[in-house]
């Protein structure tokens, strides 16, 4: 194994490469949901599998999740006996409520959507990352190890160095395509999420840890990360229950 990641596919996939799933267009608006970053990354190996594979498999900006993953040899959310993910899991569970607000998501139904059909190609849905490259954690930041770029060197170089241009490029997504709903999750991130939005967000009258905002075609949410503290299978029966609301207001 080299000793370093192959920086030029690198910087291509970090400008190239925004999450899974489908994007939508006007005539089919999707719902998106966006976080800051991927998990995983512990390991150069592993990032560069990453890479490798994206590049292989054509270097689009949206992959599709379950083929993805699965060519990665991730199987344990895609294949029976289906694990949860903690992430994608209850996202899961507040699209299916939001479709479906009268009939409570089952165990079994989560995990029949997780595996196969939460972020396909062709879908309803995207899911997105603001920053591409995966990490632990975002207390972690090990890429200085695995790469000679100068601004991969400390998370905050990173992050101004991609930041704003990766926001930008989603609210110009927003603008053309203008999906029927876009969650952001993650509260701590409230300000990017404004950014991309390019809107005020307000904190909801009926549910604690949710804000609001939209424009004639898009519906905005921020919500709590799903791994977050408080961030229970009831809070996100009761948001998707809330946003079908708010969407057919």
């Amino acid at each position: 194994m080299s000793s370093r990641l192959n920086d030029s596919l690198l910087e291509t996939f970090m400008s190239t490469f925004y999450g899974y799933g489908e994007f939508g267009s006007r005539v089919q608006p999707a719902i998106w949901f966006v976080g800051i970053e991927e998990g995983g990354g512990a390991a150069q190996a592993e990032i560069q599998q990453r890479l490798d594979l994206w590049s292989a498999r054509g270097g689009e900006a949206l992959e599709d999740l379950r083929e993805y993953h699965l060519a990665l040899g991730a199987t344990a959310y895609f294949q029976p006996p289906v694990s949860m993910q903690p992430t994608w899991s209850k996202l899961v569970r507040l699209f299916l409520t939001l479709n479906h607000p009268g009939v409570p998501a089952s165990l079994d139904d989560v995990k029949r959507y997780q595996s196969e059909s939460f972020g396909r190609r062709g879908g309803e849905t995207a899911l997105l990352e603001l920053f591409p490259l995966p990490s632990p954690s975002l207390r972690t930041w090990l890429y200085p190890k695995f790469s000679k770029l100068e601004y991969l060197q400390t998370r905050s170089l990173y992050a101004g160095t991609i930041g704003g241009v990766r926001a930008a490029n989603l609210s110009r997504q927003i603008r053309t395509l203008r999906p029927r709903a876009i969650i952001f999750y993650g509260v701590a991130a409230a300000q990017w999420w404004a950014n991309i939005a390019v809107q005020v967000f307000q904190p909801d009258e009926k549910i604690e840890s949710l804000w609001t905002a939209r424009t004639e075609h898009t519906l905005f949410a921020i919500v709590r990360h799903p791994v977050s503290r408080g961030a229970t299978n009831e809070y996100f029966y009761n948001t998707g229950v809330r946003l079908n609301a708010l969407l057919n207001r």
